[in-house]
Order: structure tokens, then C-alpha cells, then sequence
């Protein structure tokens, strides 16, 4: 049994070795940027300015919903 399995390893080795050259000539394509520097700046704010939003919104709901009878809130 070993040395059918160290034979399959060392097939595999040899052709993932020959298929090698194959892979790192590949040519990789990138998305190209849209619009000038500035409006993609704005862009990325206006996606934070959001993402920071509903995270405040979820968490002063959950602060809310923790709060005990007795127990002051903070406005």
C-alpha cells in the first residue's frame, strides 16, 4: 500500500510541477477605477458614513433593550 501512495504523491508532484509555468504567466484583470480620485473619495465616505450609521443605530437599540428598570439611561 505505501508504495502505491508514494507513487500517486510523486505523479502529482510531477504534474503540478509541469503545470506550474502554465499558471504563473497568467494575465490577472483588474476592475479599472471609475471617475476621478475625488468622487471616489466621496464615495468611500458616504459607504462609511452609512456603515457607521446602522452600527450606531443597532447598538443604541441594544443599549436600550439592556437597560434595567432602576437604572438611569443616558440621553
Amino acid at each position: 500500500m505505501k508504495p502505491a501512495t508514494r507513487k500517486n504523491s510523486f505523479l502529482w508532484s510531477v504534474l503540478s510541477g509541469m503545470a506550474l509555468p502554465a499558471t504563473v504567466g497568467d494575465r490577472h484583470t483588474f476592475r479599472r477605477p471609475q471617475g476621478s480620485d475625488l468622487e471616489r473619495i466621496r464615495g468611500d465616505v458616504v459607504t462609511v458614513g452609512r456603515t457607521f450609521s446602522s452600527v450606531i443605530t443597532r447598538e443604541h437599540g441594544q443599549q436600550k433593550a439592556s437597560v434595567c428598570p432602576g437604572e438611569r439611561t443616558i440621553p
